[in-house]
């Protein structure tokens, strides 16, 4: 079921040891940690996502068909809307608030933090469930 709002929340994570090297076959050890990104959005009937960064005090709004770059976290708001179109989970028009306490560029996977929560948000809003 559809909702017209949702939230969620994403922690930060750092790698005890193993940076860059799980996805070589290497050993990791990551744990997530209080500090993340929150994403609050609210449906709209307009086929377009509007998005504001909280902590920049900065907008994006574009059509959800619209594949053209863009450039810091507007970056990772299209990329997570045209990933979730092509794996069938298109979402619809929203209107999103981003926040969160994690510092930008200190390794803590800000941007991993703000992709979960933008997925988790734009799902619940068209009424995807998440599996456990």
């Amino acid at each position: 079921m559809a909702r017209d709002r949702a939230a969620a929340f994403a922690p930060g994570r750092v790698n005890l040891i193993g940076e860059h090297t799980d996805y070589n076959g290497g050993l990791a050890l990551p744990f997530s940690i209080a500090r993340g990104v929150t994403v609050r959005g609210q449906r709209s009937d307009e086929p377009r996502i509007s998005a504001h960064a909280e902590d920049l005090d900065e907008h994006d709004r574009f059509a959800l068909e619209d594949r053209s770059p863009a450039r810091g976290w507007r970056a990772f708001v299209r990329g997570v809307v045209a990933e979730l179109g092509a794996a069938g989970l298109a979402p619809g028009g929203a209107r999103l608030r981003i926040g969160g306490d994690l510092p930008r560029g200190a390794g803590l996977s800000s941007s991993a933090a703000l992709e979960v929560a933008l997925c988790l948000t734009l799902t619940a809003l068209r009424g995807r469930r998440r599996r456990a």
